[in-house]
């Protein structure tokens, strides 16, 4: 058995980015990684995973019911990996009724969590989703938010409760139980090189400092802009105009009012100011 690396983060934190890195990081001297073929496992939520492992039809089943499943399935892509598995989720950290981790247990060696300004995720999400951003804070503030979580269709991902913003967080970094490297996307924007080689060393990969800024020179944003503009990007849902859109910190200072700003940091402000995004008086930074 090779235990699960899980990529963990809120959606629009840096996740995607870190994975075309390891891509590009395999690379050498070679072109950069396509986004649209990027290697390792598939997203925790997978259904097509799911049901391959499993061996049923998730569509036949409850939501809660393939839950029960779920950590049946990670111990199984443990026991196949042939190398160790750094596999993306959005999931909150969660606990089954019967006191079991979805997410732990001897199939998980520990999480790289991503985590983010809430202030420029609801900028991000927003772009992403094709909505508001009065909706997109109503989507972190609320603590029964889910993806795919409806049973009047079939999605192809399975349902993956994310709870609040801030419930997210904590999920990982204090109730996990499992070690847990915290990368802030701010950090990987201002030092690159010595954010990523962490985060790689605590995943167990090797690499030296020069093969990881070769490899960050080939995920540049305008590259990877420059790619889903040619060639689409498979991850980029309906309605999104662009899944690579900004990639930058403090963009929300533009976008929000000061009410929006307010309705962010009312819910947030303890975890904001943890993981420094508001100062000493709560103004955000």
């Amino acid at each position: 058995m090779i235990p699960i690396t899980w990529l963990a983060s809120y959606p629009k934190s840096g996740n995607t980015w870190f994975r075309i890195f390891l891509g590009n990081l395999g690379t050498g001297d070679g072109d950069p990684v396509d986004i649209n073929a990027l290697d390792g496992a598939p997203i925790a939520s997978s259904r097509v995973s799911f049901e391959t492992f499993a061996g049923l039809d998730a569509s036949d089943l409850t939501h809660d019911e393939v839950d029960q499943l779920r950590p049946d399935v990670y111990t199984h892509v443990a026991l196949n990996a042939v190398e160790p598995p750094l596999m993306k989720i959005h999931d909150a950290f969660g606990f089954l009724s019967d006191g079991r981790p979805m997410f732990g247990g001897r199939a998980v060696a520990g999480a790289i969590y991503f985590i983010r300004n809430p202030l420029d995720v609801v900028v991000s999400f927003a772009n992403h989703s094709g909505i508001s951003m009065d909706r997109s804070i109503q989507t972190i503030n609320n603590q029964n938010h889910q993806f795919c979580g409806k049973m009047d269709r079939q999605d192809n991902q399975l349902r993956q409760k994310l709870l609040d913003w801030s419930g997210h967080v904590r999920s990982w970094i204090d109730d996990s139980g499992l070690p847990v490297h915290a990368v802030r996307y701010e950090d990987m924007l201002d030092s690159p090189v010595e954010t990523f080689y962490r985060a790689i060393e605590f995943a167990g990969i090797e690499a030296t400092p020069g093969e990881v800024e070769m490899a960050l020179e080939k995920s540049r944003f305008n590259n990877l802009k420059d790619q889903e503009k040619k060639n689409g990007f498979r991850e980029k849902v309906q309605g999104c105009p662009a899944f690579f859109n900004r990639g930058e910190a403090g963009y929300w200072r533009q976008v929000l009012s000061s009410s929006q700003v307010a309705a962010v940091c009312c819910c947030h402000g303890e975890t904001m100011a943890r993981f420094g995004y508001l100062d000493r008086w709560g103004n955000p930074l």
